[in-house]
């Protein structure tokens, strides 16, 4: 688990632990530094875009809540 210390870090601190899931050897400090963060927070353009520096594949989708129960993949909302 890796611990975000600001709230615009969700998304980094998100693409971090699933990296990690995955073998990559991260820390949120290096990833910080390695991306560019805006005091707002990332887009899901750039939340796509560090994802696939991660070689992690992503597919965005809109769905409302009651139907992520049906979602058989790993899903970050």
């Amino acid at each position: 688990m890796l611990l975000q210390t600001e709230a615009a870090e969700c998304g980094l601190a998100s693409a971090a632990m699933v990296g990690c899931f995955h073998g990559h050897d991260l820390d949120l400090p290096s990833l910080r530094q390695r991306e560019s963060l805006s005091l707002k927070g990332m887009t899901l353009t750039q939340l796509i875009a560090v994802a696939g520096r991660l070689d992690l594949a992503t597919r965005p989708l809109r769905v409302e809540m009651e139907h992520l129960r049906h979602l058989s993949n790993p899903v970050h909302s």
